[in-house]
């Protein structure tokens, strides 16, 4: 079985920084399992590792999309399968660093095939709803339709609503059913799951920093440029920080506003993540406040490496 390193967690807590060292000493390339990083021009929001990262150490599934195109789980798997195949090719290690957490158990586990224009249609059905009824009766929609998954994501979730209803509409069948159908359950990898962790206060403090940064570093000249590029009715300026910059671009809120819902909103996320890694197979949690992180990682990815 073909062996792969993933780097996954919580967000601002070093993935990339851990990954680019890893890569560096392992002679591995890096897979981005990050859903906005795919996207050209959503730079400065997405966090994508720093160019001098990318040039030296080939970084995949970064800026691969534009930002009016469709993405998701199983266009990753998809993706990520073939570049699997050709870092192998070059002897390289494949390591995968992201956060999000759907992405890298679909590419572990496998997810079912699915008919791209009953999808699409499905979810011009729903998007027209979403702005007809709200997102409150979309919720109860779901709680009718699949009370099992619609309790497991929160209420203000539109992504996976949306989702979850489109799926249904599509195929008839429930988002919770084919959890369970397609099981996530043997892998044809054998794979590490390597995740920094932070004590609380340390990473919340770490998400205002970042967040503060980002907004500083001009996250809201950015957001107005891809605007220009592609109007407003994309996928990817639903995001967290680039919704709330829109919020503001549009005079709906004030800059120190957008900033304040944006650390709301990644904590929430944040706490999303830690509740859904912890359910991972093959996980090490390693203290990233440590001097010694990096070494600890090293080790661990070694030591993975070479047992049999």
């Amino acid at each position: 079985m073909r062996k792969i390193i993933i780097i996954a967690g919580q967000t601002a807590t070093g993935k990339s920084d851990i990954a680019f060292y890893l890569a560096n000493e392992l002679g591995g390339e890096i897979i981005n399992a990050d859903s906005i990083q795919v996207y050209k021009y959503f730079d400065i929001g997405s966090a994508k590792p720093p160019k001098e990262y990318r040039d030296k150490i080939p970084h995949h599934l970064i800026d691969i999309l534009e930002p009016n195109e469709d993405f998701n789980a199983y266009i990753f798997k998809k993706l990520a399968e073939k570049k699997v195949t050709e870092i192998y090719s070059r002897n390289k290690i494949p390591i995968i660093v992201g956060g999000t957490g759907l992405y890298i158990r679909c590419f572990l586990y496998g997810l079912f095939e699915q008919n791209d224009s009953l999808i699409k249609e499905a979810r011009k059905l729903w998007e027209k709803r979403l702005i007809e009824w709200g997102l409150e009766k979309l919720y109860d929609e779901l709680l009718k339709i699949d009370p099992e998954f619609a309790e497991k994501i929160h209420p203000n979730d539109k992504i996976r609503i949306v989702r979850a209803l489109e799926f249904y509409t599509a195929t008839g069948e429930k988002m919770s059913d084919i959890h369970k159908k397609y099981g996530f359950h043997i892998s044809p990898y054998n794979f590490t799951i390597l995740i920094p962790h932070l004590e609380k206060d340390i990473l919340l403090k770490r998400i205002e920093e970042r967040t503060k940064k980002i907004f500083n570093e001009g996250i809201i000249e950015e957001t107005k440029k891809i605007i220009e590029l592609y109007g407003l009715n994309i996928k990817p300026l639903k995001s967290i920080g680039y919704k709330e910059a829109v919020m503001h671009i549009e005079g709906k809120i004030s800059f120190d506003e957008a900033i304040n819902m944006t650390i709301k909103s990644t904590k929430e996320y944040a706490k999303r993540q830690k509740i859904w890694f912890k359910k991972e197979k093959n996980v090490q949690f390693i203290n990233a406040e440590s001097p010694k992180q990096l070494k600890i990682f090293l080790e661990k990815a070694k030591k993975f490496l070479h047992n049999n």
